[in-house]
């Protein structure tokens, strides 16, 4: 889906739809479901300072792998999005004490590359609660204890000498 943020911010548009995750690339390999969604809910609008501003959620759900247990369980995050959209970086970086930024090009940017930073920082870090219902850690240990088995050790026998 392809927006203006300019034109939309003019027109005081609201867009509102459905996009499969799939299409976000960086985000659809956190994903271990070919067919999770994106629910989508901004609105665009100009601030005090006619700067373009973005609002809204967007909600995903889908098989989210727990990435302490490697286990993927159903579930849904929701991003909140508020923030303004400049097409400078030196813009943004003035901006950023006050307010999330979002660079871009001003025209026409797909709305997939607009909203997809803030859902991939969205992503939970577990999925589920350690002890209660992370099912498996077991893969810790054993990588633990084979990154200490290959380990080399070449002064390891020093110390038996020195004693």
């Amino acid at each position: 889906m392809i927006v203006s943020p300019r034109a939309y911010a003019r027109a005081r548009r609201i867009w509102k739809g459905s996009i499969p995750v799939s299409k976000f690339k960086r985000l659809a390999t956190e994903f271990d479901d070919d067919d999770a969604i994106t629910e989508i809910d901004v609105s665009f609008s100009f601030d005090e300072w006619q700067r373009v501003r973005i609002e809204g959620t967007v909600l995903i759900q889908g098989r989210i792998p727990c990435k302490q247990c490697m286990k993927p369980l159903v579930g849904q995050v929701t991003s909140t999005i508020d923030a303004v959209i400049v097409d400078d970086e030196r813009h943004s970086k003035e901006l950023l004490k006050e307010t999330d930024v979002i660079v871009c090009e001003d025209g026409p940017v797909s709305l997939v590359d607009l909203l997809e930073d803030d859902l991939i920082l969205s992503m939970p870090w577990k999925a589920c609660d350690v002890g209660k219902n992370c099912r498996d850690l077991s893969h810790l240990s054993d990588s633990r204890a084979r990154t200490e088995a290959k380990m080399q050790r070449p002064f390891s026998e020093l110390k038996d000498l020195l004693s």
